[in-house]
């Protein structure tokens, strides 16, 4: 849940530091000219550039924490009494949950749609990027 707000906030500071560059510069040009920019251009400019660095530090952050979460499960430091049980409000510790062959059949068909699905988003940005860089000659 974390990572995922996280992620969002991210997503919205690096948008707004898109908006406020194009914001801050020439109309004409669409290029930064600070010798003829006005101040609400100057502003613009320097929270554009204040935004997008917050937002890749954070970005970053959220990148180590996920990673290292993932080394730890991996290393089995997870694997303890209290840990294994999703119960922190019983005196119970180490209470097993044992699945069922349906419950495994939706874990996998939930991780197949979501595999599926990042992946589609992957190919369709991949195709856009491809779009915009090299965009189809019409010879007239």
């Amino acid at each position: 849940m974390l990572y995922s707000i996280a992620s969002t906030v991210v997503w919205g500071l690096m948008n707004l530091s898109s908006v406020l560059a194009y914001a801050s510069t020439d109309r004409v040009t669409l290029t930064f000219n600070p010798k003829t920019a006005t101040s609400s251009q100057h502003l613009c400019a320097t929270l554009s550039i204040l935004l997008r660095r917050i937002g890749k530090v954070l970005a970053t952050l959220n990148t180590g924490w996920i990673v290292l979460i993932c080394i730890l499960q991996f290393i089995n430091f997870f694997n303890r009494c209290l840990c294994n049980s999703s119960v922190w409000s019983h005196a119970v510790p180490y209470m097993v949950v044992e699945l069922k062959n349906e419950d495994l059949q939706s874990i996998k068909e939930g991780w197949a749609a979501g595999v599926a699905t990042a992946s589609v988003a992957c190919f369709l940005f991949i195709g856009f990027i491809q779009l915009y860089l090299e965009p189809a000659i019409h010879s007239d």
